[in-house]
């Protein structure tokens, strides 16, 4: 052991005793060390008594093959008994400080470190150490070129016995009345190694300074307790425990991160089995824009060491859970992950690889999830997501029973075929960017009481850092069915960022639809998330007449011909309002006919010469100025001019009409006459506003 190399101090004491120092021990003890390896060695101020020896400065080089390591000495303190001293032992060696400056840093190489096996840690147990106490009060190490930056001084002390080895560290000067920065123990006895540590994160940034390891926690606290039991020579048993508590690092924070791990050491496999308690706990962790508040995975399975790297494969019993994930602030109902397998591994080129397979957490599927991190300096790595085959989705299990009751859509899914495609990369500097492509087929859904079938939905995102389109999307449904039908439907999106406010804008580039025998279509509307008010222009072009009149279910109402026109769309808290829409006959006009139940004047809300005129109006102008308010009345001042037979005159009849109708009232009408479930107005007096009276 090295450690016997700083003991030939016994035998100066021999030398010492015989009453020859002042002859021949300064010759001939720099032989002795050099023997051990110990070069230039001086020392000064050696005061002896009977049992023990004070050397004020002791100065030495000890070659290595990674390079010289200079050894400096002060106030050491040498205890011993005569015939232990015989032996070839001391009683305890006291150092008051001791300089260690080791080599410049060589490269990294994992090849070169084998790991230390049950064997050579029963072979130091048995060792007898030629001391009983090792103290050393302040122990400083630094590397050759960095001497400005010498790791904080620590506290070590070593006790040796019959029953066992213990070893603890300790930081020196630490403040009174504080969590002390540094805490360690190791104790080594036949069967067993053991120990637990308690340490600061600015500790680790201190003893790393100038090393490169920049991704280090600025802030947090450090536990671990371990235990490593060979008394089975065929089969070791393992336990670790490591916690950090209340982690800073950079843009990533959390209040707790835990790692149990579990296992037994095969040594003739070099495998390590993990047991079903191993596993990994996260607490209120941030980065940004990923928040979750709870992270469970269990850890159950094996790790391979190989001659070039290792490799864990984990098989969990249970579900991996997430619970409080927030994403860019929108928040997701708890994920319950059921993993197939999942494979971490690194190999000579040190980049860390893992893949996993597991069911989707709603929806029947497989998903696949990939990822690789370069260390180093060149830093960063990819991770992705796909799913292997669609994802079938149902209306009980589906993605979007993953958004919280509070903030549900109004669309809920019935079925359909998902696909998606999500990567993540990030840089040493601790850039993130998050995209990918969410796929839609042979959906059918419910919007509010509306059916909608035949959903094809193609999106291209990136989600962070910002939320926003990478390529323009398309939403195409068959048929979105209710009181007002539309057909074909397409349109074309985008999500992009805005300057108002954190959330995003939806821009609605085109869109278009066939809507009573005509097209529905619109273009550039754009929905600011952040503002209370949004607004779209409707285009309405070659619009069937009749099948408008054949809604309004008026009895004795009959009409013919197509318009055309715009309704200017206002989208607010209180609902849905259109002022100063218009729409006017195009071609050549057409014919109304209108005859009351009992041909009388009341209800109808006309006067008796509108009324005959209606009994066949051959219009040749139709125009009707469109205003909806918020709580469901509907206004149209219709413009008509053209001729009625009915008058008997070839003059050209002007008729203007004033129209008001509650559309509760309308959908009542066709309830009771198509047989729509009262479900659909009971929705719409839902999120109807209540009138006031004046």
């Amino acid at each position: 052991m090295r450690l016997a190399r700083f003991l030939l101090l016994p035998l100066f004491v021999v030398m010492a005793l015989a009453g020859a120092w002042h002859l021949w021990g300064h010759r001939v003890l720099p032989l002795l060390l050099a023997r051990a390896g110990l070069h230039d060695a001086s020392w000064s101020r050696i005061t002896l008594t009977p049992d023990a020896l004070h050397i004020a400065q002791f100065t030495a080089t000890l070659d290595l093959e990674a390079g010289p390591v200079r050894i400096d000495l002060d106030d050491v303190l040498c205890r011993y008994r005569l015939p232990d001293l015989v032996r070839g032992s001391v009683v305890s060696l006291r150092l008051g400080t001791a300089r260690i400056t080791l080599p410049a840093a060589p490269a990294p190489n994992s090849q070169n470190l084998p790991p230390v096996g049950a064997g050579a840690l029963q072979r130091i147990a048995a060792a007898r150490l030629p001391l009983e106490q090792l103290q050393i009060r302040r122990l400083l190490i630094v590397r050759t070129g960095a001497e400005s930056r010498s790791s904080p001084p620590l506290v070590v002390d070593l006790s040796a016995a019959a029953t066992g080895t213990t070893l603890s560290l300790g930081l020196a000067d630490s403040p009174p009345d504080t969590p002390a920065p540094l805490g360690a123990e190791v104790r080594l006895d036949h069967h067993q190694l053991s120990g637990t540590l308690q340490a600061e994160a600015d500790l680790f940034k201190a003893l790393t300074a100038g090393s490169g390891s920049g991704s280090l926690p600025s802030r947090g606290r450090l536990t671990a307790r371990f235990r490593f039991d060979w008394q089975r020579p065929e089969a070791h048993a393992l336990h670790l425990l490591l916690g950090l508590s209340d982690l800073e690092q950079e843009r990533v924070s959390a209040k707790t991160i835990q790692l149990q791990v579990d296992g037994t050491w095969t040594p003739a496999t070099q495998v390590l089995q993990l047991a079903p308690s191993s596993q990994l706990a996260v607490d209120s962790a941030r980065r940004e824009g990923l928040a979750v508040a709870a992270v469970q995975a269990d850890l159950a399975g094996q790790v391979r060491f190989k001659p070039d790297g290792w490799q864990v494969q984990i098989q969990p019993a249970g579900p991996w859970t997430a619970a409080g994930l927030v994403v860019n602030g929108l928040p997701l109902d708890p994920l319950r992950l059921k993993v197939v397998q999942a494979t971490v591994e690194q190999g000579a080129d040190e980049v860390l690889k893992g893949s996993c397979r597991f069911h989707s957490p709603q929806g029947a599927g497989i998903l696949q999830a990939d990822l690789e991190h370069r260390p180093g300096s060149a830093g960063g790595g990819t991770a992705t997501l796909k799913t292997i085959g669609p994802l079938v989705m149902t209306a009980s299990s589906n993605l979007l029973l993953l958004l919280p009751p509070a903030r549900n859509s109004p669309v809920i899914l019935k079925s359909g075929a998902v696909g998606l495609d999500l990567r993540l990369r990030w840089s040493k500097q601790g850039n993130t960017d998050l995209r990918g492509s969410l796929s839609l087929d042979n959906g059918e859904a419910m919007l509010g009481n509306a059916p909608l079938t035949g959903i094809a939905l193609r999106q291209h995102l990136r989600f962070l850092p910002v939320l926003e389109s990478t390529e323009p999307g398309t939403v195409e449904i068959g048929r979105l069915g209710g009181p007002v039908a539309l057909e074909h439907l397409r349109l074309d999106t985008a999500v992009r960022r805005a300057d108002s406010g954190p959330l995003p804008s939806l821009v609605l580039a085109r869109a278009g639809g066939e809507l009573f025998g005509g097209r529905i279509s619109a273009e550039q509307c754009v929905f600011d998330l952040n503002r209370p008010l949004h607004f779209c222009r409707l285009q309405i072009a070659d619009v069937d007449l009749a099948k408008i009149v054949a809604l309004q279910n008026t009895k004795g109402l009959e009409a013919t011909g197509a318009v055309a026109g715009q309704l200017p769309v206002q989208l607010g808290r209180e609902g849905i309002s259109i002022d100063e829409g218009e729409l006017h006959s195009i071609d050549r006009g057409g014919i109304i006919r209108y005859q009351p139940p009992g041909g009388t004047l009341a209800g109808s809300g006309l006067t008796a010469y509108a009324l005959k005129a209606l009994e066949e109006f051959r219009y040749e102008q139709f125009s009707a100025r469109i205003r909806y308010q918020p709580e469901g009345t509907l206004i149209a001042q219709l413009r008509l001019v053209g001729r009625s037979p009915r008058l008997e005159t070839d003059r050209p009849v002007h008729l203007n009409i004033r129209a008001e109708q509650n559309l509760l009232s309308l959908l009542q009408s066709i309830r009771y006459s198509q047989g729509i479930p009262s479900e659909l107005e009971q929705d719409m007096r839902r999120h109807t506003p209540r009138s006031h009276p004046d």
